[in-house]
């Protein structure tokens, strides 16, 4: 006879009736951790159960810890070369974290991060400075540059190679914004 996933042939009927009740002359040999039913009777848990229960819990404790208040930032030079630096320290700080490397998440804030840091380094002045933060389950990433001008977003044809990265951070991107700062501006966008 085949068995389906809980070890039951396949067909069979259960019945639930509620935990019964122990005899009084048996010895009470439960545990002092097994938790209780509605009623007070206490029931016993299925090691499987308790093992998945376990599973769950530490499941629950690391998307909490990924999501808990982080804040990382950096000053890198005004250098072509500060931009696949920057993928790779959010990549790195991310994944530290507790974000997987091959989620959509990690991908939008990669591509969004060189986005920002190649406008700061190619269109304003200053050693930017990026900076990654995770508060309540939403990642924000900003880049900082001694430039007040606001940012702004230019026309561009099917052949240009430019022009359109403030409009990937409006699609892909939870919200975002430019914060003016007594040295310059801060260039952000949020991702949850």
């Amino acid at each position: 006879m085949t068995a389906d996933i809980y070890g039951l042939p396949i067909g069979s009927v259960l019945s639930c009736s509620g935990p019964r009740p122990l005899s009084k002359a048996a010895p009470d040999r439960r545990s002092s951790q097994s938790p209780t039913s509605p009623d007070g009777d206490r029931m016993r848990i299925q090691p499987s159960l308790e093992a998945a229960t376990r599973r769950l819990r530490e499941l629950a404790r690391r998307t909490k810890s990924a999501f808990q208040d982080h804040r990382a930032s950096w000053e890198l030079p005004q250098d072509p070369a500060s931009i696949p630096a920057g993928r790779h320290l959010v990549s790195n700080k991310l994944t530290e974290w507790g974000i997987n490397r091959r989620s959509d998440i990690m991908d939008v804030m990669q591509l969004l991060a060189s986005e920002l840091l190649t406008n700061a380094v190619e269109h304003a002045r200053g050693d930017p400075v990026l900076t990654l933060s995770a508060r309540g389950g939403t990642l924000r990433c900003e880049v900082w540059d001694e430039d007040p001008r606001l940012p702004c977003t230019r026309p561009s044809g099917p052949s240009d190679e430019g022009g359109r990265g403030l409009f990937m951070v409006h699609l892909l991107s939870k919200r975002w914004g430019v914060d003016l700062t007594h040295a310059g501006k801060a260039v952000w966008f949020e991702a949850a």
